[in-house]
């Protein structure tokens, strides 16, 4: 009997966005529990200190740099690194979340968070070397940092499903992603679109907020409401990048550090 040829089987769109929002319906509350208390509560009290500052260090003739002086306080530099860390924690739990429910397992909350700990490390080193050869990349000629994304896009999940090094994870990432980057590519456009519609939405439902924000506190049920919006989004993503690298797995084979054990 001849062996499938998985490398030439092409990428499902219409199931990477079915069982993106499909995890999310299944999986809504451990996935806005993690993303409420590690990822939109820190990051809405550093937008509104951040937003106060700006406020109150208002730039003058006689102290032009004021604002610069206020963010160069080491207690803000700490709060930064500390919401940072949360929100990678908040990343790290949504992919196992995502992942776990998309394989058939359900991590319970402490192993999570377990789990989730050993893998904050792993995804800023990830993080900064995507970031670099991107960045990179679009200084040369665009394109090239173009490619670099496609091919590094599932690098993330394959920290919190696979390993902790990050540059084994961008290896990974590019193997999965063979064959089939020009549906990604169409898979990021039409995510982007689906994004520009969500926001132009969203823009329009909260203009009757402005009143409101006014009398309640200057700015933050706006504040408020944009980081809640942001929080959401980024779920989304998380997800939707958890379920592109499941079917990406599924076609070109397992391998690595199973789930079950990164979260045991």
């Amino acid at each position: 009997m001849t062996a499938v040829d998985t490398s030439r089987r092409k990428l499902d769109l219409g199931r990477v966005f079915g069982d993106t929002f499909g995890v999310i319906r299944r999986q809504a509350v451990p996935l806005l529990g993690v993303t409420f208390v590690l990822s939109y509560l820190p990051s809405l009290l550093n937008s509104f200190v951040t937003t106060s500052i700006l406020k109150v260090a208002k730039p003058s003739p006689a102290a032009p740099f004021a604002a610069f002086s206020a963010f160069s306080q080491p207690l803000y530099s700490v709060a930064v690194i500390v919401v940072s860390l949360l929100s990678l924690l908040a990343l790290a739990c949504q992919l196992g979340i995502a992942i776990g429910d998309l394989e058939g397992r359900s991590p319970s909350l402490p192993d999570l968070l377990r789990g989730g700990l050993r893998k904050i490390l792993p995804l800023l080193g990830a993080g900064l070397l995507l970031g670099l050869g991107v960045m990179f990349g679009f200084v040369l000629l665009f394109v090239p940092g173009v490619i670099l994304g496609l091919m590094w896009v599932v690098a993330f999940p394959a920290i919190a499903a696979e390993t902790s090094n990050p540059v084994k994870a961008l290896g990974r990432s590019r193997a999965l992603t063979r064959g089939n980057r020009w549906r990604i590519l169409g898979l990021v456009l039409l995510l982007w679109l689906v994004i520009i519609v969500a926001e132009l939405i969203f823009v329009g439902s909260t203009r009757g907020f402005g009143s409101l924000a006014q009398v309640a506190a200057p700015g933050f049920l706006t504040i408020a409401v944009v980081s809640l919006f942001n929080a959401f989004l980024s779920l989304v993503m998380s997800v939707g990048s958890a379920a592109l690298y499941t079917q990406l797995r599924e076609m070109k084979g397992g391998g690595g550090e199973s789930l079950a054990q990164v979260f045991a």
